[in-house]
């Protein structure tokens, strides 16, 4: 079973969220009204970097949450694609018992910068990974 978990203050993280999990067969989440995860689910983590963390609600989140018995992917957006958000994250998860499968880390629009982004390129990207992570489980 896999879930698809998003925080996104533009949508740039919920777009590529609902791609990922379109191609998983589940519906994405929104960090925000989240509460736990269902027993030994496969966990993509979405969040946008902002100041090279995730945002507040995904912090809070993965601070109360037992990731043990759980493999977990990360993705983050970021205007720079600095991929230090994701590291912010991975360094949570494995502290509360989660075991990181992988990482990816896609450019998106911040102010002026990446402009369209994330785009079809983008999206066939996320596909593609949410596809590697299916066939690398089953």
């Amino acid at each position: 079973m896999f879930e698809v978990i998003y925080y996104s203050r533009s949508g740039n993280t919920r777009k590529l969220a609902e791609v990922i999990a379109k191609e998983l067969g589940v519906t994405a989440e929104n960090v925000k009204t989240k509460q736990s995860l269902a027993a030994g689910s496969f966990v993509v983590i979405g969040s946008g970097n902002y100041g090279n963390k995730p945002g507040k609600d995904m912090i809070n989140f993965l601070n109360s949450v037992d990731f043990t018995g759980h493999k977990v992917a990360i993705l983050e957006t970021s205007g720079g694609a600095s991929g230090k958000g994701a590291l912010f994250m991975e360094e949570i998860i494995k502290a509360r018992g989660g075991a990181i499968f992988d990482k990816w880390t896609c450019r998106a629009q911040f102010l002026c910068a990446n402009r369209g982004r994330p785009n079809e390129s983008d999206f066939a990207a996320a596909r593609q990974w949410a596809w590697d992570i299916q066939k690398a489980v089953s």
